[in-house]
C-alpha cells in the first residue's frame, strides 16, 4: 500500500517538475521578447527611455523572481523523487548518470547563461539604453532607481535557494 502510495506521489510530481520547468522556459522568452520591445520603444520614444529602462527592470525582476520560485520548488520535488527511487532501486538512473557524462569546459552546459545572466545581462543592457539616450534631467534619478533593481536582481539570483538544496 505504501508503495502505491509513493508511485502515486511518484507520477504526479514528475508531471509537477515538467509543468514548473515549462513555466521557467516561458518566463526567460518572456523576457527575452520583452526587451526586445522594450531596446525598441526606448528608441522610439526618445524622451522617456531611462522611464522606459525602470518600467522593464521592475518587471524583469517580477519574472526573475517567479523564476527563482519555480527552481526552488523544482529542486525540492526532485529531492523527494530522489529519495523515493533510493527507496526501492539501487540504480541511480539520471540523477546518477548525469555528472559522470556533464558538458566539459569553461561554460559547462551554460546554464548560468541561458538563465540568470539573461535576466541580468537585459535589466543592464536596458539602464544602458535609457542612461545613454535620455538626455532630460529626470534620467539620472531614474537610472539610480533602475541600477538599484538591477542590484536586487543580481542579489536574488545569485543567492537562489535552489542552489542550496
Amino acid at each position: 500500500m505504501v508503495f502505491d502510495i509513493e508511485r502515486e506521489d511518484a507520477i504526479y510530481l514528475k508531471r509537477e517538475l515538467l509543468f514548473r520547468m515549462g513555466v521557467q522556459n516561458g518566463v526567460i522568452v518572456i523576457n527575452a521578447i520583452l526587451f526586445l520591445v522594450t531596446a525598441y520603444f526606448q528608441l522610439l520614444f526618445d524622451r522617456n527611455p531611462a522611464q522606459i529602462a525602470l518600467s522593464f527592470s521592475l518587471f524583469s525582476a517580477i519574472l526573475a523572481s517567479m523564476w527563482c520560485h519555480h527552481g526552488a520548488r523544482q529542486a525540492q520535488i526532485k529531492a523527494y523523487l530522489l529519495l523515493l527511487q533510493a527507496r526501492h532501486s539501487s540504480d541511480q538512473g539520471w540523477e546518477g548518470w548525469l555528472p559522470r557524462h556533464g558538458f566539459t569546459g569553461l561554460l559547462g552546459s551554460r546554464w548560468f547563461l541561458s538563465t540568470k545572466a539573461t535576466f541580468i545581462g537585459s535589466v543592464a543592457a536596458a539602464c544602458g539604453n535609457g542612461i545613454y539616450l535620455d538626455r532630460s534631467g529626470e534620467a539620472l534619478r531614474i537610472s539610480i532607481a533602475t541600477v538599484l533593481v538591477l542590484i536586487g536582481l543580481t542579489v536574488l539570483l545569485l543567492t537562489n535557494p535552489k542552489e542550496r538544496l
